[in-house]
This record gives structure tokens, C-alpha cells and sequence, in this order.
């Protein structure tokens, strides 16, 4: 079972929306996939309500239960469990963190979303678990994205896929689907197929690496 936890100081920045469409992606790859959703906005459990059962699962967690539901999570056959955390100080967000395989930040290319999620980044550092920082709703011209990236990478690594600012991402959602649902040809849907790509082969390296850890 891998746990990638979804955390980010700052509201906006994606977290819910990459769970979701990343587990709808593991689902449709023969994967048996649960979202726990730990975030009081419920933003995954108010998605999911409209799928009419359709995987991937999604299970809300309050911050108090979340650390035994980790820990009972195993005996289930889940691949993977993505985690989607509150988007502030809370510990909550430290039990995910040091529950996962790998902590995903979204951050926008914003100087305000950056210096938010160097909260994130320092807490990860603090627990001594691996993280990467993926850059969200980047916008298809200018300069911000690189200079944000070489930002961010000062402070940890930087996934070397970036997320377009697109509004299937918004428009998935609004119709209860992933973004490769939504429009499985479109570049939102081609983006996350080659983020996908990308944090299996990272997962892969940490697992093999500590084979025990997870």
C-alpha cells in the first residue's frame, strides 16, 4: 500500500483536485484506490457523493482518527491511499505527512503560495519524510513558472511536470470526474498522465530504497 499525502499551507493551491484525479487515474489502472479526505471543507466526500459509486473510494477522517486509520488501512488491499489534508496548520496535516510514502505540495507560481508552502516543506524536513513540490495552474506564457520553479527548488525537490492553468480541472470536478474522465485527449488529461508516470518511478525509488519503511 503506498500513501501520498496531499499538503499545502494555502487554499487554492489544488490539493483536492490532484487526489482526486490521481485516484481516478490509479483506479482506472486496475488499482484498488481510497482518498481519505481529512479536510473539514469535505471538498473529495462532496465529489464523490456524485459518482454514483464509481471508484475510486473516498472516506472522510477527522484529525483524531486519522493516525488509527492508518494504521488499520493495510489489512484492506488498498495500492494506494491518497490524502487529502486540511489546507492550514493542523495536525492532522503532520500524521499524513508522516504516514506517506511520498508528500505531494501543490503550489501555484505565486510568491504568496511559495512562502505558504515553506511551512509545508519545513514540517516534511522536520519529520524527515520525502516530499515534492508540483507546480500548479501555470499559466501558458511568461516566465513566472521557471522562476518559481528555481524558487521552490532552494527549498526541496520540484516534480518536473507542471500543471496548465485549464478549466477541465475546475469543469471535472463540477461534473463528479477526474480530468482524464472529463476529456481523456485534452492537455489537463495529458499533463496528469505524465505526472502519473513520474510519481510512480519516484515511488518506485523510495520503495526500493526502504522496503520496510511502507
Amino acid at each position: 500500500m503506498k500513501v501520498i499525502t496531499l499538503a499545502g499551507q494555502k487554499g487554492g493551491c489544488g490539493k483536492s483536485s490532484l487526489a482526486i484525479s490521481c485516484a481516478v487515474l490509479a483506479a482506472h489502472n486496475s488499482k484498488r484506490v481510497l482518498v481519505l479526505d481529512a479536510d473539514p471543507q469535505a471538498t473529495a466526500l462532496q465529489w464523490h457523493s456524485g459518482r454514483n459509486g464509481d471508484p475510486p473510494e473516498v472516506r472522510g477522517v477527522s484529525p483524531s482518527e486519522l493516525e488509527q486509520t492508518l494504521q488499520l488501512l493495510p489489512r484492506e488491499g488498498f495500492d494506494f491511499v491518497f490524502i487529502d489534508t486540511p489546507g492550514q496548520d493542523h495536525s492532522a496535516v503532520a500524521i499524513a505527512i508522516r504516514g506517506a510514502v511520498l508528500t505531494l505540495i501543490p503550489c501555484r507560481p505565486t510568491m504568496a503560495d511559495i512562502r505558504a508552502m515553506l511551512l509545508t516543506a519545513t514540517a516534511a524536513t522536520n519529520l524527515k519524510q520525502p516530499y515534492a513540490f508540483v507546480l500548479t495552474q501555470v499559466p501558458p506564457r511568461g516566465t513566472r513558472a521557471d522562476e518559481s520553479a528555481a524558487a521552490l527548488a532552494e527549498l526541496g525537490e520540484v516534480a518536473p511536470i507542471r500543471l496548465g492553468q485549464r478549466m477541465a480541472w475546475q469543469d471535472s470536478y463540477a461534473a463528479n470526474l477526474g480530468v482524464s474522465e472529463y476529456d481523456a485527449a485534452g492537455p489537463a488529461a495529458r499533463e496528469l498522465a505524465a505526472l502519473w508516470r513520474w510519481l510512480n518511478a519516484r515511488l518506485k525509488g523510495l520503495t526500493d530504497a526502504h522496503p520496510t519503511t511502507h
